[in-house]
């Protein structure tokens, strides 16, 4: 019980001092440096990156949650590492349409709170926008402010037909509410996604199929401009 106690207040410092939006509270992070990095990769393969190059290298979380749980479990431990790269994006909780919604709520949560931690740090961050059905609409995009860069990614949410369908809705309800200026695509730049957004967004594609510890960080893959 104890333990349980120890977290529940861990987590509630990280986020001391920010305001919280909706009934959900989600924290709201303020309007940030943006910094758009030449490459990302995944937290899991970071150490791949030589240590000359990671200041024009940013980290994301678009894997299966077990290769990051420990940096959610202790993100203080990581702070320092992390502080080499160019940028931080948001853990990518995941987040299924077929989850109840208070699981959805929690990871959206979870992934704010801890960029909130990271911000506090000093730690460059980028807010990854993740959401599942309508359901989650409202924390995962309702606490953004306008405006500004975010991250998403397609990457296995797009090839179910329904998936596709619960994506472009939020897709869309992001850039009509929020009105990013650039967006960080991780994943597919279809056409049939993003070409109605391409006048009203700037989008930076990154290429997930890019093998990154195949080069160990001495390669370029310069993000894609649409």
């Amino acid at each position: 019980m104890l333990k349980i106690r120890n977290n529940i207040s861990r987590r509630a410092s990280w986020v001391e001092g920010y305001s919280f939006s909706g009934s959900d509270e989600i924290p709201i992070i303020p309007q940030f440096q943006a910094v758009i990095p030449d490459n990302i990769v995944p937290f899991s393969k970071r150490k791949t990156i030589a240590p000359s190059k990671r200041h024009r290298w940013g980290i994301h979380f678009y894997e299966d949650d077990k290769y990051f749980s420990s940096f959610l479990k202790n993100p203080e431990y990581y702070l320092n590492e992390l502080k080499q790269f160019a940028v931080v994006f948001s853990p990518d909780c995941s987040i299924y349409r077929d989850m109840p919604r208070v699981e959805q709520v929690a990871n959206i949560f979870l992934s704010r709170a801890v960029t909130c931690l990271l911000q506090k740090n000093g730690i460059p961050i980028c807010i990854n926008v993740r959401w599942g059905d309508e359901r989650s609409y409202e924390p995962a995009i309702g606490s953004l402010q306008k405006g500004g860069v975010y991250a998403i990614s397609t990457h296995g949410c797009i090839k179910d037909p329904e998936d596709r369908l619960f994506f472009k809705k939020g897709l869309a309800i992001l850039v009509e509410t929020i009105e990013p200026t650039v967006l960080l695509v991780h994943g597919s730049n279809a056409a049939d996604i993003f070409a109605p957004f391409k006048k009203r967004v700037s989008l930076l594609f990154y290429d997930p199929r890019i093998k990154q510890t195949r080069n160990r960080g001495k390669g370029d893959q310069n993000p894609t401009l649409i």
